[in-house]
């Protein structure tokens, strides 16, 4: 039988081909970046296992040196870190001085005990009524625990030299 009427050959659409032809160079690249990475990590496990290697190696001198070097930086550090640990923060205490003292009242010696809260304040004020004044800030403080005065003399100059024992919260 002979057509009269020509038929065009069959051809897949422009997107249908543009497709096929993307998956195929996104499968060959799939499989190219994998034996690159298979080789890649080849490479990388023989260069540790001769890294390794060197290290199992007897150390020389210099090595040793530097090691023990090392090692006692370490310590001297481990010990700054407990020492940094274990410290109290004593500025609350310099703050309280400061907001709680009388103008005409002078320290002279100071010992403080944070773990206890426990300040000492040796001191000279101007005369007994500045130092029952500052007896009386401290204990209406609320900050303060207990307050006493431990010993009162006169000092040079007539005026009284203290001894206060001050409790904080």
């Amino acid at each position: 039988m002979i057509d009269l009427i020509p038929k065009q050959a069959f051809s897949y659409p422009k997107r249908t081909t543009l497709f096929f032809y993307g998956g195929l160079f996104l499968l060959i690249a799939v499989v190219a970046g994998f034996w690159f990475l298979k080789v890649l990590g080849t490479r990388t496990f023989s260069e540790i296992a001769s890294l390794e290697e060197q290290l199992s190696k007897e150390k020389t001198s210099e090595e040793l040196k530097l090691e023990k070097t090392v090692l006692s930086y370490e310590q001297k550090l481990k010990d700054f870190s407990s020492l940094v640990k274990s410290r109290e923060n004593v500025l609350p205490f310099f703050a309280f001085l400061e907001e709680n003292t009388h103008p005409a009242v002078f320290f002279t010696s100071f010992t403080l005990t944070p773990k206890e809260r426990k300040l000492s304040l040796g001191g000279e004020a101007l005369d007994f009524k500045t130092l029952d004044q500052q007896l009386a800030i401290f204990k209406t403080s609320e900050k303060v625990a207990s307050a006493e005065v431990s010993d009162i003399a006169i000092g040079g100059k007539g005026r009284p030299i203290f001894q206060f024992i001050v409790l904080l919260k």
